[in-house]
């Protein structure tokens, strides 16, 4: 919770001292790095609430231990590697217009 709030003011002070109110492309880029960090701890908070809450019901810390890895591995894969991949396989923006010439802007000159 700490760790959003944190989150939550240093974009509010970057969006205050860089764009003057103003959505800059700097401030998406800095914005978008602090939330894909914060993904971090929460799935180590995840994770060890699981290994915790496990390991105290069933009496076993090894079976706690493994549910907790397999939570952790589970979300850093669908929160990181999954849309990395996914990234790699994608087409870029130019090769999509190239693709769909109908998506082209027209400009049209007014009198």
């Amino acid at each position: 919770m700490l760790n959003l709030a944190v989150t939550l003011l240093i974009i509010a002070l970057i969006a205050a001292v860089l764009g003057f109110g103003e959505d800059t492309p700097l401030f998406f880029r800095i914005g978008s790095a602090f939330v894909i960090a914060a993904t971090l701890p929460l799935a180590l908070g995840i994770a060890g609430d699981l290994y915790v809450a496990t390991a105290k019901a069933a009496e076993s810390t090894a079976l706690g231990a493994g549910l907790g890895i397999g939570a952790l591995v589970v979300l850093v894969t669908l929160w990181y590697a999954l849309p990395l991949m996914l990234r790699g396989n994608s087409l870029s923006a130019k090769q999509l217009r190239a693709a769909r010439p109908w998506t082209r802007p027209v400009n049209i000159a007014l009198p």
